[in-house]
């Protein structure tokens, strides 16, 4: 009889564990489910260029998101091109710079449904690459890196704040640029210029 009684206890604790370890693994699949956004690096790619984008923080942008690149051009894109074109200038005469030609991008993020989107927290590192170098300046350039430089037009604040955000440039011997480096805490207008004579204002009187 004691041994029945021992028997029936070890069965029902044998439910309960069984049951305990049921209950353990549902409540671990949820958990399981509800894990932080774990991507950090994001890739755009044409027939031109790759550009990747590392997030400092996986959880600054949905895993599902879609990073997008533009390049610029003033006959599909006039109102952007023409607004960024106008900053460039006011940097120039801030900056005292020339320039010698420039390639203008719209970079960003977008969610699942196509919203444009910013990345809440922390910085992104952008690596440009082109698949044949891409001439930038009019004029050709045998020094590396000094002529070329990576421009972004912050539009967080009320206004447009133009910030050189160059980490490295690659170029080849005619100075055509092979990849570019930077790093930003959010995303607008990106402009790979080249930089040349500095910028002369002329007076009349």
């Amino acid at each position: 009889s004691t041994l029945m009684r021992s028997s029936a206890a070890s069965d029902v604790y044998k439910r309960q564990v069984s049951l305990s370890t049921r209950e353990l693994g549902d409540v671990a699949v949820v958990r399981t489910g509800a894990v932080a956004e774990a991507k950090t690096v994001y890739t755009y790619e044409d027939a031109n260029v790759i550009v990747t984008a590392t997030i400092e923080k996986a959880d600054a942008v949905p895993d599902d998101a879609k990073f997008v690149v533009t390049e610029l051009n003033e006959e599909e894109h006039k109102a952007d091109y023409e607004a960024t074109e106008e900053e460039l200038q006011k940097y120039a005469e801030e900056q005292q710079i020339g320039y010698t030609g420039y390639v203008i991008y719209d970079m960003h993020f977008e969610d699942a449904e196509g919203n444009e989107i910013e990345p809440e927290e922390g910085s992104v590192k952008v690596a440009v690459e082109y698949k044949s170098a891409k001439e930038i300046s009019d004029i050709e350039s045998q020094s590396a890196d000094s002529n070329v430089a990576v421009l972004h037009l912050d539009e967080s604040q009320n206004n447009v704040n133009v910030e050189n955000v160059t980490q490295n440039v690659e170029v080849n011997d005619n100075g055509d640029v092979k990849g570019a480096e930077f790093e930003v805490a959010n995303f607008s207008k990106i402009v790979l210029a080249g930089i040349g004579e500095q910028y002369t204002c002329l007076l009349y009187t």
